[in-house]
């Protein structure tokens, strides 16, 4: 008999299986529970520290959204979800580069951009974000414990 053929020769699991981002998720969890008011110290991605991702993001939005009403033009409110804010820095970059990039003002103005966490202290955080304050009149903050999210 071959290794192959023997079954208890392959790997076994150990513990109920669940795909990688059960597991994640459930790490994830764990870690920041553990870490208690300071869960923000340990904010550390790329979207957390960094202007770069934000501003890419925002060009690429201006280039879809204008694509797209180049056929049919609208006024209808532009909605933006962001699903766990972090410390806000990407939603502060990315208004504050739409802002630059929206010469003509044909977008801006229209943007409501959503904050999305099940923690009030994380979305407290992020809207405390200093350069958020500058579109703070297109930014709202929503908490939600259910994986529907209703606006």
């Amino acid at each position: 008999m071959s290794m192959l053929q023997d079954a208890d020769a392959l790997p076994q699991l150990i513990g109920d299986y669940k795909p990688l981002d059960q597991w994640q998720a459930h790490l994830n969890t764990l870690f920041y529970r553990l870490r208690g008011d300071k869960l923000r110290t340990y904010y550390q991605t790329f979207a957390s520290a960094d202007y770069r991702l934000a501003h890419a993001l925002a060009a690429d939005y201006v280039e879809k959204v204008t694509a797209r009403e180049k056929s049919a033009p609208r006024s209808t409110p532009l909605v933006i979800l962001e699903l766990g804010p972090g410390n806000g820095n990407l939603a502060a970059c990315f208004l504050s580069h739409l802002k630059t990039l929206d010469k003509n003002g044909a977008l801006y103005p229209r943007v409501r951009y959503v904050l999305v966490d099940w923690e009030q202290a994380t979305l407290d955080g992020a809207l405390a974000h200093p350069d958020l304050a500058a579109h703070k009149d297109r930014v709202q903050a929503v908490v939600e414990h259910r994986h529907a999210i209703t606006l």
